[in-house]
């Protein structure tokens, strides 16, 4: 563990937002903080989803987010493409007559491509 701040670091959080979200908890729950930070840090344990429950293609991508390398996490371009899911995602609880996720990811995924090709990578 570095001991700094990084985008890499809000990376993981979005992923853990994104989760608390479609799982209806908090990651964690009932640990103190040096707990969490131990088991995250040292252990690389990670909130358990039941990644069935969830539309295809978001379990992965928050699983994504929480790689224990931080440089192999998602960078700038993903954590736009995750508002654009969470909105998707309460959409599809609130709203279930629109499209669903699935139908969506591919038409997301494809502007996530032109979005890394013109961004610079940045994760820390």
């Amino acid at each position: 563990m570095e001991g700094r701040l990084s985008i890499a670091a809000d990376v993981y959080s979005f992923g853990c937002l994104v989760w608390e979200i479609m799982e209806g908890s908090v990651p964690f729950g009932g640990m103190s903080l040096a707990q969490v930070l131990y088991r995250v840090a040292l252990q690389h344990e990670r909130p358990v989803m039941d990644a069935a429950q969830w539309p295809p293609g978001l379990a992965a991508l928050v699983q994504e987010c929480w790689a224990a390398d931080a440089q192999a996490r998602c960078g700038r371009c993903h954590c736009v493409w995750f508002v654009v899911v969470l909105h998707t995602c309460a959409d599809i609880l609130l709203f279930p007559h629109r499209p669903s996720f699935s139908v969506l990811l591919p038409r997301i995924m494809t502007l996530l491509e032109q979005c890394e090709k013109r961004m610079p990578s940045t994760t820390t």
